[in-house]
């Protein structure tokens, strides 16, 4: 929630929703194998995301 704060500028009160794995193949030969959490909850507000941390949003 507070990572939600600062990057999005969005007051949420999250919980846990679902688990899923990502991979990908790098063009360097290394793998990206992760575990990803996703969270959810209901918005107050409109997003104001900080430019410095978020490249896009939709």
């Amino acid at each position: 929630m507070r990572r939600t704060r600062e990057e999005l500028g969005l007051a949420a009160d999250l919980h846990e929703g679902f688990l899923f794995r990502y991979r990908a193949y790098l063009d360097n030969g290394l793998i990206e194998n992760e575990l990803v959490l996703m969270m959810v909850g209901r918005l107050a507000g409109a997003p104001a995301p900080d430019q410095a941390e978020v490249a896009s949003l939709r």
